[in-house]
Parts: structure tokens; C-alpha cells; sequence
């Protein structure tokens, strides 16, 4: 399964304005926040510049900071599930993050699981936002209905 998004975040979490932006999979219901017992995402928030990656199987999750920046301007985030579910691998600009692929606590699939992005707002009221040109969602099924 891949999942791409072209996504810009004009301003970045500080200290005054805080907030974490989500990009994944996710519960239904949980895509803008980390709760929820499964996910599959791109983190940013306050705690570094770089992209957090993490995946969460029934409430455990591994999550690692990457080597890679978030920045303001244009980047397109790459989520790949190889097809035995064992490893995801991301990518910023087409460039796989260090950290990635992940191993652990992938959601297994008895997991119901949608997908999207959020911005989750915990210091200040100046609204954020996330601006977003194109969505690709792409998964091979092997076993025919």
C-alpha cells in the first residue's frame, strides 16, 4: 500500500502557537491526534524540527524523530506497507527518512483503519492551518473478492 500527500505547513509549531500536524493512516476519529490504539504516521509538532514517524498496534507504538526538517514550503510525504505488512517505509521528496522502515507495533489487519491529516492545537488561539495539492492512495489486493 502507498499513500503520497503534497502538503505545506505555512507556519511551523513554537512555543507561543503550538500544535502537532498528523499525515496517515489512522482509527477513525484519530487522524489529527496520536490517541487511539493504531496508526500509521508523519508527525510534526514542538518537540523537534524534523519528521516524526511512528506506527501504534493496539496502544503500543514506535516512534522514532527523523534526520529530515520540516520546512514551510511544498514537500511530499511517502508512506509505503510492504505486502506482507511487516515494514513501512517513509519518504520526504522522494527520499527515505533515517529512522524508516519501521518494524514494530504495525496494525495488523483485523484494524479498521481510514486515512487523512489534522492539525491538533494545544498552546495559543492564532488558527494554523495545512495546505494540500494532491492526495495518491494506491493498494494491490491479493486476495480477489
Amino acid at each position: 500500500m502507498v499513500w503520497e500527500q503534497a502538503i505545506k505547513i505555512p507556519t511551523l509549531s513554537d512555543g507561543t502557537q503550538t500544535f502537532s500536524a498528523h499525515f496517515g493512516f489512522a482509527e477513525p476519529g484519530y487522524i489529527a491526534n496520536t490517541g487511539g490504539n493504531n496508526h500509521i504516521k508523519f508527525i510534526h509538532d514542538n518537540s523537534t524540527g524534523n519528521w516524526i514517524i511512528s506506527t501504534k498496534n493496539n496502544g503500543t507504538a514506535t516512534t522514532t524523530t527523523s534526520g529530515t526538517a520540516v520546512s514551510t514550503g511544498w514537500q511530499k510525504i511517502r508512506i509505503v506497507v510492504n505486502s506482507a505488512a511487516t515494514s513501512v517505509s517513509f519518504f520526504v521528496n522522494g527520499t527515505e527518512v533515517t529512522g524508516s522502515p519501521i518494524i514494530n507495533n504495525i496494525p495488523d489487519n483485523t484494524d479498521s483503519m481510514s486515512f487523512g491529516w489534522g492539525i491538533t492545537k494545544s498552546v495559543g488561539t492564532t488558527a494554523r492551518t495545512i495546505d494540500t495539492d494532491y492526495v495518491y492512495l494506491y493498494q494491490k489486493l491479493t486476495n480477489p473478492l
